[in-house]
């Protein structure tokens, strides 16, 4: 989250001046940054056009990887707090208890107002 805070300056800045960068020859090709050891941190920045995935928290990433499911059921083997192995229980065909029910109802109402049922 830092980090994605520290690039969001440089990469607004970078996608207006990006039409300044493109008369440069070679503003797309990471060789030359490469090949040239003196290159300063502030060089590799001007390279950044985009971020993704950023408003993808990292525990839900950790869950797509991993592809851990809701309603199924893991085995965990922890050391410390780290997990070093992880086992989805196939046999078990039961889905895990619900423990928390939630209703989405769309709902039109006036500005920085809760609902009226009256009207709303």
């Amino acid at each position: 989250m830092n980090v994605r805070q520290e690039l969001f300056p440089i990469i607004k800045k970078n996608k207006a001046n990006r039409a300044n960068n493109d008369a440069y020859e070679g503003w797309y090709s990471s060789g030359t940054l490469a090949d040239n050891r003196s290159s300063t941190k502030s060089e590799f920045l001007t390279k950044i056009l985009d971020i993704r995935e950023y408003d993808v928290p990292f525990h839900i990433r950790v869950m797509i990887d991993r592809e851990i499911r809701c309603s199924f059921w893991y085995e965990f083997t922890l050391d410390n707090t780290i997990c070093t192995d992880m086992i989805h229980l196939v046999e078990k065909l039961d889905k895990a208890d619900l423990r928390i029910m939630a209703f989405d109802i769309e709902t039109t109402k006036s500005p920085l107002k809760f609902p009226d049922s009256t009207f709303d």
